[in-house]
């Protein structure tokens, strides 16, 4: 449940900040050392929930750090998008 919860934000999030959703071909993100979500749970969900909502599967493209001590350690953060059209 954490993580689909968390997949629907990034998602929601991605679609807020682009004019048309339909047209985003790549999502990245950044999973903190010790946020508790899988870069396979991660990526399996968020290009699921595209589909279902943007009617296509975008590239996912992951970045996990290894630092514990970062500021954003904890967190699951959308880092970049690629939008064609």
């Amino acid at each position: 449940m954490h993580e689909s919860g968390l997949v629907a934000d990034l998602v929601a999030h991605a679609e807020a900040m682009a004019t048309d959703p339909s047209l985003i071909t790549a999502l990245r993100f950044r999973i903190g050392a010790m946020a508790a979500v899988t870069p396979e749970g991660l990526r399996h969900g968020a290009a699921e929930l595209a589909a279902a909502r943007w009617g296509h599967r975008p590239t996912i493209e992951i970045e996990q750090s290894s630092d514990v001590h970062d500021a954003g350690a904890l967190t699951v953060t959308l880092t970049a998008m690629r939008v064609e059209g």
